[in-house]
């Protein structure tokens, strides 16, 4: 089955003929637009501030800038808030006994949020979330607590990255 004069051919061929080098430069060409599309250039917006929902129900929405906050409807007993220098601690109780919470700090000068303090498990993974800015959520699943940035065009979508 071995044919001589076939393997003579291929020890002789170049290792890559002209039209393999264009398909390798447009795939390179389309990741690169991929990488840059989705990376290095998203159209990110600034947020305007945090809403914070829990089992899907708008609790209230806060704007760092003006420490600004809207209490929902029939939730007022549920919030409870503590200004400080650098920002605002609100602590949102899930159950009417206060026997759920999470603590969410909103620092005013950085316009970030992040959970500190919860009795939502042993461990306790909400507060290890990182701190979000323009994108990004924290979910409390215990709590079915859900902190997501606002923009003044309404919610902004989670990314991840």
């Amino acid at each position: 089955m071995y044919n001589e004069r076939v393997a003579n051919v291929i020890k002789k061929s170049k290792p890559f003929k002209t039209g393999d080098l264009f398909v390798y430069l447009a795939v390179l060409v389309i990741i690169t637009a991929l990488f840059l599309s989705f990376v290095i250039l998203p159209n990110r917006t600034k947020t305007s501030g945090f809403s914070v929902t829990v089992d899907g129900e708008l609790y209230f929405s806060f704007t760092p800038t003006d420490k600004s906050l809207v209490i929902a409807d029939g939730k007022e007993s549920f919030i409870e808030r503590k200004d400080t220098e650098d920002g605002v601690f609100i602590t949102v109780y899930t159950l009417a006994d206060k026997s759920e919470y999470n603590v969410i700090f909103f620092d005013v000068k950085d316009l970030t949020a992040k959970v500190t303090e919860s009795n939502c498990s042993t461990s306790h993974d909400c507060t290890f979330t990182p701190e979000i800015k323009d994108s990004g959520a924290i979910y409390c699943a215990p709590h079915a607590l859900k902190i997501a940035p606002t923009s003044s065009d309404g919610f902004s979508e989670p990314t991840t990255g």
